[in-house]
């Protein structure tokens, strides 16, 4: 469901594939009182700080 009036719908599909390729997950729920509630996790490794 959309409000929009163009587009062409592929940008959740697109989403996905960029988060998934770097290893992440993408979770998308209904919400009971309307929209949605969207989570992205992905894992990043920070180099370490010089001591």
């Amino acid at each position: 469901f959309t409000t929009k009036t163009k587009g062409s719908g592929v940008g959740l599909a697109l989403s996905r594939q960029f988060i998934e390729a770097a290893g992440g997950s993408l979770k998308i729920e209904n919400r009971i009182i309307g929209g949605i509630r969207a989570g992205v996790r992905v894992t990043v490794d920070l180099p370490r700080e010089k001591t």
